[in-house]
């Protein structure tokens, strides 16, 4: 079974289209905005993975939306967006750790080091 869903872009006035497939075994998204053609994640497949319902460009599309929820929470999407989610916020960290540490090295190399 296929469903489409219309996905609000960052990029242009008109809508993504997201195509969700489910079958016996499994669940793939396929979305036109020029990542997801090149097969990479996007940010309209992470949020109907995710479950994100501001991405939605026309609220008469829920339904779509609800039923694609429903294949994704009997998936391993969920525990997959989690682990996503995870990593994200570590490296964050590690980013605003390392900005933190520059800017130390950076005031250290001015007023030379004690």
């Amino acid at each position: 079974m296929n469903i489409t869903v219309l996905l609000k872009s960052s990029s242009q006035s008109e809508p993504r289209s997201v195509q969700v497939r489910q079958d016996d075994s499994s669940l793939s998204f396929i979305c036109d905005c020029p990542a997801g053609e090149r097969g990479r994640i996007c940010k309209h497949k992470k949020a109907l993975a995710s479950g994100d319902d501001s991405m939605l460009y026309d609220e008469d599309q829920r339904e779509h939306f609800e039923n694609v929820m429903e294949w994704v929470t009997q998936s391993g999407y969920p525990d997959l967006m989690k682990e996503l989610k995870e990593a994200e916020n570590t490296l964050e960290s590690a980013k605003e750790k390392a900005r933190d540490i520059k800017e130390r090295i950076t005031r250290v190399m001015n007023e030379g080091l004690k």
